[in-house]
């Protein structure tokens, strides 16, 4: 089973905060609750949510200020964010969109269509950071390869200092055998275990 999506609801009102809590209480998330914008942004950075649930309203530091903050901290800028609020006028929703949110969706909301809107968040929230830790993963094999070959040469290079005529005899073994191997058709990755 895998690891439940972690997502932060921030609402300064209780029975919102219980309201999304009874729809999302489901195995596949982890929640966690902020009371105000400032709240939440501590909580935003203490935890790195799969989804941030915001609702816009809020005393000291509204939705809109907050989605702004999150969105210019380098950190925590790729955090899907989801604008659930009462207001919906076309200004309000074009400045939670101009705030950086991936979404919205307006209260009353129909609990069919939010879970939708979650889950499909949460996902690809998600893909996307099994993807941005795969490509780290092969950057760091790409790099432990070329420390790899770099050893190796440094070998043959010193084997060369001592006995130049070994190093030498060392480096036309490779090449013949390179050259051979690929005459047999060999594919590039057995070739480069070959060259080892």
């Amino acid at each position: 089973m895998s690891k439940p999506s972690t997502i932060l609801i921030v609402d300064d009102q209780v029975i919102g905060r219980q309201i999304l809590e009874e729809l999302l209480d489901l195995p596949e998330y982890d929640l966690h609750f902020a009371s105000n914008g400032i709240a939440g942004l501590q909580k935003v950075k203490e935890i790195l949510p799969d989804l941030i649930l915001l609702d816009v309203m809020m005393p000291e530091m509204d939705g809109f200020e907050l989605c702004k903050r999150i969105r210019a901290d380098n950190d925590l800028s790729e955090i899907p964010i989801l604008i659930v609020t009462a207001l919906d006028e076309p200004s309000s929703r074009l400045e939670g969109i101009e705030a950086g949110a991936d979404d919205i969706i307006t209260k009353p909301f129909n609990r069919r269509e939010l879970r939708a809107r979650v889950r499909t968040i949460s996902q690809l929230s998600r893909y996307t950071k099994l993807y941005e830790e795969r490509k780290k993963l092969e950057e760091a094999h790409v790099r432990l390869l070329k420390a790899y070959d770099a050893i190796i040469e440094g070998w043959s290079r010193a084997m060369s200092l001592k006995d130049p005529e070994t190093g030498n005899h060392t480096q036309r073994v490779t090449e013949m055998t390179d050259l051979l191997a690929r005459v047999l058709g060999v594919n590039e990755e057995d070739l480069i275990h070959i060259r080892h």
